[in-house]
């Protein structure tokens, strides 16, 4: 598994620099994607949320995305305290570049499979993180 992984993110690496993007790595994938939804800017916590990854983490991505400038921060108009984050011009035009390298991986990753074994890899790979997501929920206690 962590070598597909290594794979995986190897060809985004690659794709991403032949499609002209720099600044963007495999792990940033998933705040972009959040971001591209959005006509508004959003709190951290809510790309916290959908990530699933931590704040810290997050805080990271947004920073290094930031100083790339795919990314803003704009003051939260109820809460001055603190900050909403949304795409910068420059960031929307990396939506292209992320679709045709998404759209490449798949079709490496499902190439030579057929239609039955696309849908068992795609179930058994929901499984597998269902399990994996069931064994790392905090416990509450009892």
């Amino acid at each position: 598994m962590a070598r597909i992984h290594e794979l995986g993110n190897l060809l985004i690496e690659r794709e991403l620099a032949h499609r002209g993007v720099r600044g963007v790595l495999p792990a940033h994938g998933g705040v972009l994607a959040f971001l591209f939804r959005q006509s508004a800017p959003v709190p951290i916590k809510d790309i916290v949320t959908f990530t699933g990854r931590a704040k810290s983490t997050v805080t990271g991505v947004v920073q290094t995305l930031e100083k790339c400038g795919y990314l803003s921060r704009v003051q939260d108009g109820d809460d001055l305290r603190s900050w909403r984050i949304q795409l910068t011009p420059a960031g929307r035009e990396l939506l292209p570049a992320f679709q045709g390298t998404s759209q490449r991986l798949v079709e490496t990753v499902l190439r030579g499979l057929t239609e039955s074994e696309q849908a068992l890899l795609i179930d058994l790979l929901a499984r597998i993180e269902g399990n994996l997501a069931h064994e790392t929920e905090p416990t509450s206690p009892a």
